[in-house]
């Protein structure tokens, strides 16, 4: 005669989450009664703001190093179109400075910077390109604002479409 056994645990990771919530409920910065078994969050205690993803953080470290190797041309805050042709500007700089900035790397916070909704919003106010240094080179054409506009519209229905 066989019998069978049954093992009943917890899967991982659930104990483990429930011990931090109700750690940080005797703290009083969240309450266990939340929505859907969330944890409500009480006495003004905020909400994580910033990159929700490891990639979108990684993307943003890469963003932020940028700026920090360029700060003439780079700016999370306030940024300038950059120049046609930046990128070979950007690989030509790294290699006679010799800093470590993978080329992979620097084409995926390139593409992040400008993709930006603050990067798309300085190209539809048009004006002057900048080069790494700094200096103007060229202007932002009206087809480019244009797309830069189109580029806005589509990022504001897509925000209002998610919440």
């Amino acid at each position: 005669m066989m019998s069978t056994l049954t093992i009943n645990r917890k899967p991982k990771g659930i104990y483990q989450n429930l011990q931090q919530a109700k750690q940080a409920a005797s703290e009083g910065n969240i309450s266990l009664k939340g929505v859907n078994g969330a944890p409500e969050l009480k006495n003004g205690a905020e909400k994580r703001t910033g990159p929700k993803t490891k990639a979108a953080r990684a993307r943003l470290r890469k963003m932020m190093r940028l700026e920090q190797l360029w700060p003439e041309l780079f700016s999370l805050n306030e940024p300038k179109p950059l120049k046609i042709g930046v990128l070979e500007d950007l690989q030509n700089s790294i290699a006679s400075r010799k800093i470590d900035f993978g080329n992979g790397s620097l084409k995926a916070a390139l593409a992040g910077y400008t993709r930006r909704y603050q990067y798309k919003k300085a190209l539809a106010a048009g004006g002057h390109r900048f080069g790494i240094d700094g200096t103007p080179y060229g202007e932002v054409t009206t087809e480019q604002q244009q797309n830069a506009l189109a580029g806005l519209t589509k990022s504001a229905v897509e925000s209002q479409k998610n919440g």
